[in-house]
């Protein structure tokens, strides 16, 4: 029907570039990249407000029932399970709703906007929010981001929408809104349908009279598609371009600057308090006070391009090693949502996992403000069991053993995106120079697992493979915390360099990165080890 209503006037049985073999010709059909459904206390319950007021006002009035019902009426009472009863003496009814991916999440998060519809696609109706129950109609105003992120995909929002008593009208209306606003009508039915055996349009102009239940994003089918493009496009996991959760998610990272610290509500903490439960194996409990999610586009850009370089890597040799069992993080949330925290974006095929980080708190607050800092040479303080990196583990008890308490007894941890790639594994006790055997070997990181004893840790070499997504204040009572693991001796040879006489200092480079002052022994010549 899409394709009828669409003949070009100027050209017999219409143009060829809207029929479905044209070019670029209009789809043959649609598939589905990736679902999100919206839960928001708050649009609900302002929905669901505008609905009792409806009701209230038109107890008295006979309200015009919908001839044809509405077609997705059929599909909600066959699948009880996913969509609640709607309220059809109210007109309610679940409608689609076009528009490109960053505006749908956008809704999703802020709710619409009826100032800003109607500005790119016309107001036939006076401006409100415009659904169709054909998602082929919706689809004509949903657009793409050529060149972008979401280039090649689309988005639909189905709503639940609560029409009222509806003005009914088969001509365009610029004055539909009015009548609407005059209390005589809840919103308009342009029944084009009727007129022209095309589509019926709705258009509300009472932002909570409309509910986004679900975000649908997908691509569009031609009908010179192959079958292979067809199936590419629904095999591998479609992933966005930030998590869903975020409160950035709609915004382009790399067109805008966003440096943000959410403290997340009591639904995130409570999963990571759960989270925090499941990955600590030790003796005593953690309280999980308080949780701040880390909202940084310029860290976020650099962690997606070192991805991305890894994900090439990979796919021009070989294939990073398996782990022989799973991530604690992975294990505990796999079969969770990802309303508030999420695996289901983390690429397995290139070790992205969800691990810890304890810290100090004065560096857990320069970490999400600045990213991490790996010291090198001289600037590295200490010794580095399995060479120079940042160091997480899987194990929050292991993590805990790096966290300084602060003034107030407060442990502070990060809960970080790590990308492993291809790991350099190792059980031996101690390897210092781990990281040079890593780079050697051109792996990514360190996965280094004592005696194959564990706790595991990993260590990887740049900062632009960790992403603090999370940063947790924690609580720890009656923790008997394991007894210090000490560093075994590592013997080395280091040649006397020309210039040094015996007595004086020398620059050394030791295995695991340190630029330390060596003093040369009595007798040692240059050349000497």
């Amino acid at each position: 029907k899409r394709f009828e209503s669409e003949r070009c006037p100027k050209t017999p049985g219409g143009c060829p570039c809207v029929k479905p073999g044209g070019f670029p010709g209009l789809p043959t059909g649609y598939r589905v990249r990736r679902v999100v459904r919206v839960e928001d206390s708050g649009m609900w319950a302002d929905y669901v407000a505008k609905r009792e007021q409806i009701c209230a006002m038109r107890a008295e009035e006979e309200m015009p029932q919908l001839d044809p019902a509405v077609i997705s009426d059929e599909a909600v009472d066959e699948y009880s399970n996913t969509f609640e009863r709607l309220e059809h003496a109210l007109n309610e009814v679940y409608l689609w709703h076009g528009t490109n991916v960053r505006a749908a999440l956008s809704i999703a998060q802020n709710d619409f906007s009826i100032d800003l519809a109607g500005s790119n696609t016309g107001t036939m109706y006076g401006r409100g929010a415009y659904l169709a129950e054909h998602c082929t109609k919706a689809d004509e105003y949903a657009v793409d981001e050529p060149g972008g992120y979401y280039e090649g995909v689309y988005a639909l929002l189905l709503c639940r929408v609560c029409l009222g008593k509806f003005y009914y009208t088969q001509v365009r209306d610029q004055e539909a809104g009015a009548k609407v606003k005059s209390g005589e009508f809840d919103s308009t039915l342009g029944d084009r349908l009727a007129a022209a055996d095309t589509f019926r349009e709705f258009v509300v102009y009472d932002a909570d009279q409309i509910y986004p239940e679900y975000v649908v994003l997908y691509s569009r089918v031609h009908a010179k598609d192959s079958e292979e493009h067809i199936e590419r496009l629904t095999k591998v996991p479609y992933h966005l371009q930030l998590p869903v959760y975020w409160m950035n998610c709609h915004v382009d990272p790399v067109k805008t600057e966003f440096h943000d610290q959410v403290v997340v509500g009591k639904h995130t903490v409570a999963t990571l308090q759960n989270l925090v439960d499941f990955c600590f194996k030790g003796s005593g409990s953690i309280k999980v006070l308080r949780a701040t999610r880390v909202e940084n586009s310029s860290v976020w850009r650099k962690y997606v391009d070192r991805k991305k370089l890894i994900q090439t890597q990979l796919s021009h040799g070989h294939r990073a090693g398996h782990l022989d069992h799973q991530i604690l993080t992975k294990e505990f949330l796999r079969e969770r949502g990802e309303e508030s925290i999420s695996v289901r974006d983390l690429q397995e095929e290139i070790n992205e996992h969800l691990l810890w980080h304890g810290t100090s708190k004065a560096a857990a607050q320069k970490i999400a403000k600045d990213d991490f800092y790996i010291p090198t040479g001289k600037d590295m303080k200490h010794a580095a069991r399995f060479g120079n990196g940042a160091y997480l583990a899987e194990d929050v008890e292991k993590s805990l053993t790096y966290a300084e308490p602060d003034p107030d007894g407060i442990r502070w941890v990060l809960l970080c995106r790590t990308i492993g790639g291809d790991f350099y594994y190792t059980e031996e006790h101690t390897r210092i120079d781990a990281n040079q055997l890593r780079d050697q070997a051109g792996k990514h990181s360190v996965l280094a697992n004592p005696e194959g004893k564990g706790p595991r840790e990993f260590i990887v070499p740049t900062s632009e493979q960790v992403y603090p997504e999370f940063i947790l204040e924690l609580k720890v009572e009656n923790w008997k915390a394991p007894d210090p693991v000490y560093m075994r001796r590592t013997k080395m040879q280091i040649e006397v360099p020309r210039g040094v006489a015996p007595g004086g200092m020398m620059l050394a480079r030791l295995p695991d990165g340190r630029e330390v002052q060596v003093q040369v022994p009595v007798g040692a010549r240059p050349g000497m080890k």
